[in-house]
């Protein structure tokens, strides 16, 4: 099975700021909560969030970034944030 990188790049949004009562680090996966996370890094520059998870696989991933996640992302973002899921190789390990 191969790991997955996931890189979500969204402005910082806090929870008064919203219908749904979110920030932004509430779209973050968390150790122990999602199934499968590795690791997750968030770094915070100049008002936009970066968090960048490593997965057991690809499955995982997007089992956490399913529909219902997404559609509370637009609800939070509209469409600016940006989400890239890639599968980590061999190959990519190398280099």
């Amino acid at each position: 099975m191969e790991k997955c990188l996931a890189v979500l790049d969204c402005p910082m949004v806090f929870e008064g700021e919203n219908a749904l009562g979110m920030s932004s680090m509430s779209l973050c996966p968390s150790i122990g909560i999602a199934p499968g996370l590795i690791s997750r890094h968030v770094r915070v520059v100049e008002g936009q969030l970066v968090c960048v998870s490593i997965w057991q696989s690809l499955f995982c991933c997007r089992s956490f970034h399913d529909a219902a996640w997404r559609q509370r992302a637009e609800t939070l973002f509209q469409s600016s944030y940006r989400l890239r899921i890639e599968e980590i190789t061999q190959e990519s390990d190398v280099a």
